[in-house]
C-alpha cells in the first residue's frame, strides 16, 4: 500500500494546509523514491513527526508547542491508494 499524500494542516510551522505528494513506485528504478529537502526550519522534521504519529509508538501530542499558534487545531490526512486515514486535536473540556 503506497502512501499518495499526506495532507497537514495546523502542526508546527503548517498555520495553512499544506499537502506533500510521493512519488510511486512503477517498477522502473529509482521509482518511488521521494526526497524531502528544504532550508533550516521549513518543515522537513515535522513532516516526519507526522509519520511518527502515524505509527503509534507514541500518542500523538498536539500541546501548544507542537500546534501552529495561528490555529486552534491540528489535523494530518494520509492517502493510500484513495483511502484516507486521519489524525486529529481534540477540544479539551472545559
Amino acid at each position: 500500500m503506497a502512501l499518495d499524500k499526506i495532507e497537514i494542516n495546523g502542526y508546527r510551522g503548517f498555520n495553512n494546509e499544506v499537502t506533500v505528494k510521493f512519488a510511486i513506485p512503477n517498477g522502473k528504478p529509482g521509482s518511488g523514491l521521494t526526497i524531502i529537502t528544504g532550508a533550516n526550519n521549513s518543515g522537513k522534521s515535522s513532516i516526519i513527526e507526522c509519520f511518527k504519529a502515524r505509527g503509534g509508538y507514541q500518542s500523538p501530542s498536539f500541546t501548544v508547542g507542537r500546534r501552529n499558534a495561528d490555529t486552534d487545531r491540528v489535523e494530518i490526512k494520509f492517502h493510500f491508494n484513495g483511502r484516507v486515514e486521519v489524525i486529529k486535536s481534540t477540544q479539551k473540556r472545559k
